[in-house]
Parts: C-alpha cells; sequence; structure tokens
C-alpha cells in the first residue's frame, strides 16, 4: 500500500511540475515577442534608438531565461531563434527596415512556437 502512495505522490508532483513549466515558458514567449513586436514596429518609422532598446530587451530577457527553456524544449529551434537575433543586430547596425521587419516576423513566429509547443492543447496530449 505504501508503494501506491508514493508513486501517486511521485505522479503528482511530476503534474504539478509540468503545469509550472507549461505557464511559466508560455509567460517567457509573451514577454519576448511583445518587445519584439515593439522593435519592429520602431524600426518602420525610423527609430533606430528605442528599436535597438527593446531588441536589448527581448535579447536579455532570452537570455536570462535561455537555460530553463532549454532544459524541457526542443533545441533547433532555440538555436534558430539564437541565429535570428543575431542577424536583427545586423540588420540594426545597417538600418535596413524591411530585412529587420522580415526578421522580427521569423523571430516571432520562431518564438512563439517554442512556447506552444508547450502550452496545453488537445493536439498536445494526443
Amino acid at each position: 500500500m505504501k508503494r501506491l502512495w508514493v508513486g501517486i505522490c511521485i505522479l503528482a508532483v511530476i503534474l504539478i511540475l509540468g503545469a509550472t513549466v507549461t505557464c511559466y515558458t508560455d509567460s517567457i514567449q509573451a514577454h519576448i515577442i511583445h518587445h519584439i513586436r515593439l522593435a519592429e514596429d520602431a524600426a518602420q518609422v525610423g527609430q533606430w534608438e528605442e528599436a535597438a532598446g527593446m531588441l536589448f530587451r527581448a535579447r536579455g530577457y532570452w537570455m536570462q531565461r535561455q537555460h530553463l527553456v532549454a532544459s524541457v524544449s526542443d533545441h533547433e529551434p532555440m538555436e534558430e531563434a539564437e541565429s535570428l537575433f543575431a542577424q536583427l543586430e545586423i540588420y540594426l547596425k545597417a538600418k535596413d527596415a524591411t530585412a529587420f521587419s522580415a526578421c522580427c516576423a521569423a523571430l516571432q513566429a520562431t518564438v512563439r512556437a517554442i512556447g506552444e509547443a508547450h502550452g496545453v492543447s488537445w493536439w498536445n496530449i494526443l
């Protein structure tokens, strides 16, 4: 009977940890996407200093939480996001609004995909 209760406790802990990671990962991605969107909007109107600040905030937030997200997610989209952050810095220096906006859109889609992979949905449960 002890083994049954130990097993139930272990499963409950795993369930709680899974739910916590799901909520936390989703909030991380939403925060990053928000700052990338603000950087994109600023670049489109030629406010490059503001775009740089928003990109710096998004990158900093990404770097602070990168190891936590990497521990629970696939590494391929994370590497793609790193590549896109590097490309954004080049487009920012060149002040190329079109390429910067396109790269922001790609980065938003990649970061959103990382968050959605851990969201609670019927296709993730199956």
